[in-house]
């Protein structure tokens, strides 16, 4: 299989290390991983194909996982050894590598919550490129402040626009401010979401394509594309 691919799948999850385990499901050559990070504010499902024989199987070490996977060449054989119904370690080769990935008891790894379901949402807009590299030379200018939110607002001639802004709640705190094109479909008062956790989402999916919707009852909704491997993930808004 495709190394890059795999670590796409890994990333698109592991966001940088906000989420530590999983389990990843597959069934007819498709993976199926559902997450929460770590602190339980952002949870998540990628769906992306893989050629591997159908298992569930406990990554409890994924920063381990993905430095196994980061030495060997652009193209990786995946094999699973088991013991009767229980998968013990994950194999992964190349022309110069045999590696071997213990995999973790599933009944140490909680599954993550469940969204029920959504009511119609209240903003729309796009991501792609340009639009994670602005927010993110956003952030950095202000030392990566821990909120952002999104609300409506005018451009310049005068029609509405979503407006984002990055920085802490205060007056005297420094914010950087900039607006998108996008579909309002009710007006809503700005809501604040983690800074850190949506930067993470669009910067390991920074070539992917996709569409973000809000909603007034403190829900982000994220859904990309990059290469086959798609993306969803839920961002509740911050407690202020």
């Amino acid at each position: 299989m495709d190394k890059t691919i795999l670590t796409q799948i890994i990333e698109s999850f592991y966001l940088n290390g906000l989420t530590s385990q999983v389990k990843f499901k597959v069934k007819n050559n498709e993976a199926h991983i559902k997450f929460a990070v770590d602190n339980k504010d952002c949870i998540g499902e990628i769906i992306a194909p893989i050629t591997l024989e159908d298992c569930e199987i406990g990554i409890f070490n994924t920063s381990q996982l993905l430095k196994l996977i980061n030495i060997t060449n652009d193209f990786i054989d995946l094999k699973l050894e088991k013991n009767g119904i229980h998968f013990l370690k994950l194999h992964i080769s190349d022309n110069q590598f045999d590696l071997s990935y213990n995999l973790s008891d599933l009944g140490l790894i909680q599954d993550p919550g469940v969204i029920p379901n959504l009511p119609p949402h209240d903003l729309e807009f796009d991501i792609n490129f340009d639009f994670t590299q602005k927010y993110i030379k956003a952030h950095n200018a202000l030392d990566k402040p821990p909120r952002f939110e999104v609300g409506i607002s005018k451009d310049f001639k005068n029609d509405e626009v979503i407006n984002f802004m990055i920085g802490e709640k205060s007056s005297y705190s420094n914010k950087a401010n900039f607006i998108e094109s996008g579909k309002i479909i009710n007006k809503i008062k700005s809501i604040a979401f983690s800074a850190n956790n949506f930067r993470e989402v669009i910067s390991v999916n920074k070539n992917a394509i996709g569409k973000v919707c809000v909603y007034k009852d403190g829900l982000l909704k994220i859904n990309l594309e990059e290469a086959g491997v798609k993306s969803e993930y839920f961002l509740v808004a911050l407690h202020e």
